[in-house]
């Protein structure tokens, strides 16, 4: 999904913002460098958003963000964010495990009333970065 991005530079370094995910601006030294910086800012993001249940809004037009006083002296580009990769599509994993690692998952898991799938999957959610 292709976001706008507003760019300004100054003395050398390239800064942006994403308009339609508040919070989301970095700063790099190249161009090129500033688009990766924005995928990673935004990606990270979008995490957070989904993993504390909110959506993710859409990307809206550039003419819309023009009317903000804040975007009349900046240069516009999109970034393309691979949504794929925030999916919660369920996944098959085989892993392995010692046995005694796996009893006490699987305890663990009865413990808190889920499979053992679910379990892994709610405590790498609570984990955060």
């Amino acid at each position: 999904m292709k976001y706008p991005v507003a760019v300004w530079v100054n003395s050398g370094v390239y800064s942006a913002e994403v308009p339609d995910l508040p919070g989301v601006v970095t700063e790099a030294d190249s161009i090129e460098e500033l688009e990766a910086m924005v995928r990673d800012a935004a990606s990270g993001w979008m995490e957070c958003e989904l993993d504390d249940g909110r959506a993710i809004p859409l990307p809206g037009d550039i003419e819309n963000h023009l009317q903000n006083k804040d975007h009349q002296d900046c240069a516009w580009m999109l970034v393309d964010i691979d949504m794929s990769k925030l999916s919660d599509k369920t996944e098959r994993l085989n892993i392995c495990l010692p046995s005694r690692a796996l009893r006490r998952l699987d305890s663990l898991a009865a413990k808190a009333g889920e499979s053992r799938s679910g379990f892994l999957a709610k405590t790498i959610y609570a984990l955060k970065d």
